[in-house]
């Protein structure tokens, strides 16, 4: 538009010098002519400068006159009717600091006949400043003599607004992708040519400076994923058709991402696809929290079977383990036989109350203890199994507040740990078990470090430790419950697990548990000792248990204990010899009955007592430590040794 509207004023210069030369009486004629062709280009020449926001001027060196177009006035903000057009007045207009540089451009280009385009900044009076761009043109007589400038003055303001919003749209729209992990890219269908936004080339990996061609996209993704990308990028283009996938993109380093990647044709006039457009959505985050919460609901359900599976190896372990104890006793000499089979119980016992604890239905006798004290006491125990090959060092904070825990469970914990970090460094290594006070998102707690220095472990290895029956030990070495049965430990005291690891820097394990108050005193932790049987024989107790060989192997213990039983294997069977026998000292109910739940027999049995004195024994292999609150009665879990059976009646029964 500058190169026609240039050439409009030169014709108009023109017809303004041959105008001038027919103002004689011989060339009036010609001269209305002329003058009516100059009104009419004036007209279109005024009407182009209006809507392209540009004015025109003329400097007549000879006169040193000037000649402003309207729409110059405009620009300047001058008025056409009162205001005079003067060099003066139009250097009176150039921003203060813009005047020195295109006063100095002016006389250059006066002096060199050369015409310079520059940009600057117009002050109004009233302050607005407004931006434009000026050039010029040198006309020159017969001689070379310069004669006349004349110019355009456009103004820049609206289209500089229009190029700030369209550059702060385009700012936003990229931290827009920028935050959402979205990119975009468009395919021009006739020309080949792809756009990929800044953010596409971040979710790719790549330097945002390279090449786009149709082999980059496909080069990036999982050769399982490729063809179907292609696919569905030939659809678009070839049937219009819209589609949605989802991706794994392989960057240059070597990370897996997931990507969303749709797409979207733009159909022309004659049904042709004219542009394909499409976005790529990084949903990594997203697919690594459902990995986790299927695999959680996977954990869920495998501890609710590895519980049931549990209480029905209780039941059966008791059996066993009961009888062949008292076969045992009766013997003077056992043969070793037998103290094998005591010794295999033993360790079924063992793995039943990893696999209650996996499954978070261990029963817990917590106390409040000093972590100190724990982790040091159990540390002595493991000092002799060690080796000679791995150091175990000891790092403890002092002040530490209290925690309130299950003792035994949580050395089971740290022994776990330690012995797994042991096995990880054959060749050797150092063991560091580290006690510290933290303010993590449950409150104040206490954490329980186990960190070694050997291997380390993958990404995808963490990500998996704690499945159950997934062990990275040689095939027989491991069960693969030991960790699982940590988390689940630490989480049914309500705690967490951390896991930090890297090939070849090791790995930490933090056991982290709610602390106490600081007013809490810390209670020292003995072992149990046995109670001999001091009851008087001859009492009556009442069993009722819905699996027959339980019950028979309870009573025969309580029997040899010198008091008499009365069987029911099922609570509607209770309540009939609960009324016939009044003299009932003792009542031992299974707590998870399919008839009636054992609480509920105990409550029903209350209410049937007239005033009768009389104790309660719940026995249970399944149970959740808030199942066991609010019980009327002592519990014993489990498979449990004669032994225990015969203290507890005893010390009820007293």
């Amino acid at each position: 538009m500058r190169r026609e509207l240039e050439a409009l004023r030169q014709r108009v210069f023109e017809l303004q010098r041959r105008a001038a030369a027919h103002r004689d009486g011989e060339g009036t004629r010609l001269a209305g002519s002329v003058a009516v062709s100059i009104s009419a280009r004036e007209q279109l020449l005024l009407e182009s400068e209006r809507l392209s926001h540009v004015g025109s001027w003329v400097w007549d060196l000879d006169t040193n006159s000037v000649f402003w177009s309207d729409e110059l006035y405009r620009i300047l903000g001058y008025e056409s009717v009162g205001d005079t057009a003067t060099t003066e007045a139009f250097f009176a207009r150039v921003h203060p600091d813009d005047r020195a540089r295109v006063r100095s451009l002016a006389a250059k280009s006066a002096a060199s006949g050369l015409s310079h385009q520059v940009d600057f900044r117009i002050l109004r009076p009233d302050g607005e400043v407004r931006h434009a761009t000026m050039g010029g043109a040198m006309i020159f007589d017969d001689g070379g003599t310069l004669r006349r400038m004349v110019g355009s003055v456009r103004d820049l303001t609206e289209e500089r607004l229009v190029r700030e919003r369209l550059a702060r749209a385009n700012d936003l729209l990229e931290e827009a992708q920028a935050m959402a992990n979205l990119g975009s890219w468009v395919l021009d269908a006739r020309t080949g040519v792809r756009e990929w936004t800044p953010e596409l080339f971040r979710i790719m990996g790549i330097p945002a400076d390279t090449p786009v061609t149709s082999e980059l996209f496909p080069s990036l993704l999982h050769p399982d994923d490729r063809e179907r990308m292609l696919a569905q990028r030939k659809s678009a283009l070839e049937e219009g058709a819209s589609g949605e996938s989802e991706l794994r993109v392989i960057r240059p380093d070597g990370e897996i991402r997931y990507v969303r990647f749709q797409t979207a044709a733009r159909i022309d006039e004659q049904g042709s696809t004219a542009e394909v457009r499409g976005t790529v959505l990084d949903i990594t985050e997203q697919v690594l929290l459902r990995q986790r919460l299927a695999n959680a609901q996977k954990m869920e359900a495998i501890g609710r079977l590895a519980g049931g599976i549990a209480h029905d190896f209780n039941n059966l372990l008791m059996v066993m383990g009961i009888n062949m104890d008292l076969w045992v006793k009766e013997l003077a000499s056992p043969p070793a036989e037998l103290r094998d089979v005591q010794r295999a119980l033993s360790s079924a016992r063992a793995l039943v109350q990893r696999l209650l604890a996996f499954g978070r239905k261990a029963e817990l006798d917590r106390r409040v203890v000093d972590p100190n004290d724990l982790v040091d006491r159990t540390l002595e125990l493991l000092r002799r199994v060690m080796g000679d090959r791995v150091t175990l060092l000891r790092e403890p904070a002092g002040d530490l507040p209290a925690i309130r825990v299950d003792p035994l469970q949580i050395e089971q914990a740290i022994v776990n740990l330690v012995v797994n970090a042991r096995d990880a460094m054959p060749l050797g290594g150092t063991v560091r078990v580290a006690t510290r006070s933290v303010i993590a998102s449950e409150g104040p707690s206490v954490e329980i470090e186990v960190r070694d220095n050997g291997p380390g472990m993958d990404a995808a290895t963490v990500r998996r430790i704690f499945e159950p029956f997934f062990t990275t030990k040689a095939e027989g070495a491991g069960t693969g419950l030991g960790l699982s049965t940590v988390l689940g430990t630490v989480e049914q005291h309500g705690g967490s697990v951390v896991v930090h690891s890297e090939p070849g820097h090791g790995a930490s394990f933090r056991l982290r548990f709610v602390a106490e108050a600081r007013s809490a005193v810390a209670e020292p932790v003995v072992a149990h000792a046995a109670v001999a049987a001091h009851a008087p024989p001859g009492r009556t107790v009442l069993i009722v248990e819905d699996q027959p060989m339980v019950a028979s192997v309870i009573a025969r213990v309580v029997e040899r204990a010198g008091h008499r039983t009365l069987l029911a294997h099922k609570p509607s069977d209770a309540i009939p010899l609960w009324d016939a026998h009044p003299e009932i000292a003792l009542v031992i109910s299974d707590i998870g009955m399919a008839e009636m739940r054992g609480p509920e027999l105990i409550r029903v049995l209350r209410g049937r007592s007239n005033g009768r004195h009389w104790r309660v024994l719940f026995v249970t292999g399944y149970s959740h430590g808030e199942t066991l609150e609010g019980l009327d009665g002592e519990v014993l879990t489990k498979p449990f040794l004669p032994t225990e059976l015969a203290a507890v009646v005893t010390r009820l029964l007293v």
